[in-house]
């Protein structure tokens, strides 16, 4: 297990959606979270010895804490992997690169609406400047698509092609 905290400010929905943002761009995939408090996710794939030494850090489980701390918001980062592998350089690297992501996102989003920007709104995956279109998915970046259906949990409107409802968490 590796564990490492960053510090940022801002407020809470922009470093949520720097945090979701990082985790995408790095392929993490997300296991269950708790809005705005913490997520846990998973990349690649338990698999035997020899070929995790030559992924990206191998498999790694990563659970991620948001807390308020004074007029920041200490974020704790703590990776999971089959005991030996945490003795590899690459996968300290790796974890280091993650967490240097968010700090680097979160710090520039201004606000929601520049986080938004910044990110594709059906995939997650960062944009360049002046993208009409997003280069891992297609969707156009003209306008936000609009609600196509509700949450069965919480009745919010949720997005066209979106995996959790954006006001209370919950899987579509």
């Amino acid at each position: 297990m590796y564990e490492k905290a960053a510090r940022v400010q801002g407020d809470l929905e922009t470093i949520w959606q720097a945090l979701l943002t990082t985790l995408a761009a790095n392929r993490y995939v997300l296991q269950s979270q708790v809005p705005h408090t913490s997520v846990v996710a998973q990349r690649g794939s338990k698999v035997s010895s020899l070929m995790v030494g030559t992924r990206e850090g191998g498999y790694q489980e990563l659970a991620v804490t948001i807390m308020p701390s004074g007029e920041e918001f200490e974020t704790r980062f703590r990776f999971s992997f089959p005991s030996w592998t945490i003795t590899l350089p690459s996968a300290k690297k790796s974890c280091n690169a993650v967490v240097e992501d968010f700090v680097r996102m979160a710090t520039a989003a201004e606000s929601p609406a520049a986080a938004a920007a910044t990110s594709c709104p059906q995939c997650g995956q960062p944009l360049r400047e002046g993208a009409q279109f997003c280069d891992n998915c297609g969707a156009s970046l003209a306008s936000s698509p609009s609600p196509v259906s509700v949450c069965a949990a919480c009745g919010a409107d949720l997005r066209e092609g979106a995996k959790f409802c954006a006001s209370c968490g919950q899987a579509v």
